[in-house]
């Protein structure tokens, strides 16, 4: 996917989940694309700008560490609960939304159990 503006529905995946989930941009902002909500670089907060993503298979995270401690052999993953603290990175620093760099589909995050956020479709149609 070439660099493009992501916009409210893009989809996202993390490198240690098992589904795609559905970016959300910030509901207030006024700025759109084909009447879609753009993003922007702030808009990286769990459960409201970024959804779980089934389940987690990272071997960092303390319920997938707790749920499989003891066993040998098949691996449990345990239900994503995204902990991501900081915005996205590789904005579009010369176009700002609201204040902030436009988020752009080549845009990462991580989360806090070393998880890669990326975008998969940016949203427009």
């Amino acid at each position: 996917m070439k660099d493009s503006y992501v916009v409210d529905g893009a989809f996202l995946q993390c490198s240690c989940g098992n589904q795609k989930g559905e970016f959300k941009a910030e509901k207030e902002r006024a700025i759109h694309i084909n009447h879609k909500i753009q993003g922007n670089i702030q808009d990286y907060k769990p459960y409201t700008h970024i959804p779980s993503f089934g389940l987690c298979n990272s071997r960092l995270n303390p319920d997938v560490i707790a749920a499989n401690r003891g066993r040998h052999g098949q691996w449990i993953s345990q239900p994503c609960r995204p902990v991501v603290t900081m915005k996205w990175m590789q904005g579009k620093e010369n176009v700002h939304i609201d204040g902030h760099p436009a988020l752009l589909s080549c845009s990462k995050n991580s989360c806090m159990w070393c998880g890669q956020i990326t975008f998969i479709e940016d949203g427009q149609e």
